[in-house]
């Protein structure tokens, strides 16, 4: 699986530049806005998003063919694009972070809402987690392009469930404190994990099908 990873990371290096240059785009918006909370969110997105072009090239190279006639096996296909995406999603949470930190220390002359901040890129890298989980299973059963179409509807998905159940527990009354986050936001973690476990298992059924 280990060359799995680096074939994926070798092809990715050609997008490096525009990561670069996204990067920065994204650092001096946030800054502008004086929002560094959107700085994580904006990098963590390209981070996951990286993890599609990984799937592109692949689909555009037809690698899953020879890949098969050397000695590895169609579950290591599936378990690479899985530690792939947990690598650049966290990957991406530090840097931005960092990068968030930075722009408070250098705009505001020191860290402000340190934990809120953490909290927040958490909170959207378990979005993204959830979203992509989903997705990864699509991809491999119809394509990527198909899957892209449907990655909208996903999201569309997650963001109607998750702010509706946030006005849901408000009309019943239910006051949302910090406590009641903490212990929300440990059991969404739990549940997250379990549904990318799901995911992986339903994505090697598909693959372990599937003729190329």
């Amino acid at each position: 699986m280990k060359g799995l990873l680096l074939k994926d990371i070798y092809n990715l290096k050609r997008l490096g530049k525009q990561y670069v240059i996204t990067c920065a785009g994204m650092m001096v918006w946030s800054g502008f806005m004086k929002n560094y909370s959107f700085f994580p969110m904006m990098i963590m997105l390209c981070g996951v998003m990286s993890v599609i072009s990984s799937f592109s090239f692949d689909e555009a190279a037809h690698f899953e063919k020879y890949a098969l006639t050397l000695p590895v096996t169609k579950k290591n296909l599936v378990q690479s694009k899985y530690v792939l995406l947990l690598a650049f999603l966290a990957g991406a949470f530090v840097i931005g972070i960092l990068g968030s930190l930075l722009m408070s220390l250098v705009l505001e002359g020191g860290i402000d809402e340190l934990a809120e901040q953490l909290v927040s890129a958490a909170s959207v890298a378990c979005l993204f987690l959830l979203a992509f989980s989903t997705m990864i299973p699509i991809i491999f059963k119809l394509g990527v392009e198909k899957g892209r179409m449907l990655l909208v509807a996903i999201y569309m998905g997650i963001f109607v469930f998750v702010w509706g159940g946030i006005y849901l527990l408000k009309d019943l009354g239910i006051r949302i404190s910090d406590s009641t986050v903490s212990k929300f936001s440990g059991i969404g973690a739990a549940v997250i994990l379990v549904f990318l476990f799901i995911s992986y298992r339903v994505s090697v059924k598909i693959v372990e099908k599937k003729e190329w």
